[in-house]
């Protein structure tokens, strides 16, 4: 069933309110905050549509709605907008890497660290030969209001435990591709069906080698995520260059 585009933009509202507040979404909330230009029930009505259909859930607890597995990919692959960084943002990026130039392996530290305390997310690099697993972030990760589950933060912490399983899969599933997303439930791994999965591959001597493997949050800025780990990876590539030329 098709989803016209009204009722793309109440999907849209929700998400947004939710990535930002990390509280479900009443009606009441998207039509005082977002200019729709339809009436309270009728974002009801939309909302209660969506609902039916997969793309919300309405927790027992609460009034509101929030995302599903469904609702975010549709968001991901047909609603989100390309997110540029803004100076600030690029500098930062830029200066972390400005001076990198001691080897391999302290590149993909720093990076690691960097990419876990930008992002607040779990993360996992591979070297260029996969011999070595850099992590970092498990903290910042489950300390996100998202994870204020004992039973959440126990199975993420059991996945992330077995990290060379964990690397092994997502390798195989990202296969000749240079990315990929995993939400939720499209893991094959259950006990991060809380979680969503970035995967990036990075470049040594101008040829795929490792990937950059992120754990975060489903209600996050996928936008900003991805704008973000596309903009280390280039500077991963220009870290690895000043290495030849040292």
């Amino acid at each position: 069933m098709n989803i016209n585009p009204r009722q793309q933009q109440v999907l849209l509202a929700v998400i947004h309110n939710y990535i930002e507040c990390a509280e479900p979404t009443a009606s009441k909330t998207i039509t005082e905050n977002y200019d729709l230009g339809v009436s309270p029930a009728t974002v009801r009505a939309e909302m209660l549509w969506l609902e039916e259909n997969g793309y919300l859930y309405q927790p027992h607890t609460s009034a509101g709605r929030v995302p599903t597995d469904k609702g975010y990919r549709f968001y991901v692959d047909r609603l989100m907008q390309v997110y540029n960084l803004n100076k600030s943002e690029q500098q930062k990026i830029e200066d972390e890497y400005r001076f990198l130039s001691q080897s391999v392996s302290h590149i993909l530290q720093k990076t690691v660290r960097f990419v876990s305390d930008l992002l607040e997310c779990s993360t996992m690099i591979t070297s260029p030969d996969r011999s070595e697993i850099y992590a970092s972030g498990t903290t910042q990760l489950i300390h996100r209001p998202d994870f204020n589950d004992v039973g959440k933060i126990r199975n993420v912490l059991d996945a992330l435990e077995e990290k060379q399983k964990l690397i092994d899969m997502l390798n195989e599933e990202l296969g000749e591709e240079t990315s990929m997303l995993r939400i939720g439930a499209e893991s094959n791994t259950p006990k991060l069906a809380d979680c969503s999965v970035i995967v990036t591959r990075y470049n040594y001597h101008d040829r795929p080698a490792g990937i950059i493997s992120l754990i975060t949050t489903k209600r996050t800025r996928y936008d900003k995520v991805t704008s973000s780990i596309h903009a280390i990876v280039e500077q991963i590539d220009q870290a690895f260059d000043r290495l030849d030329n040292y």
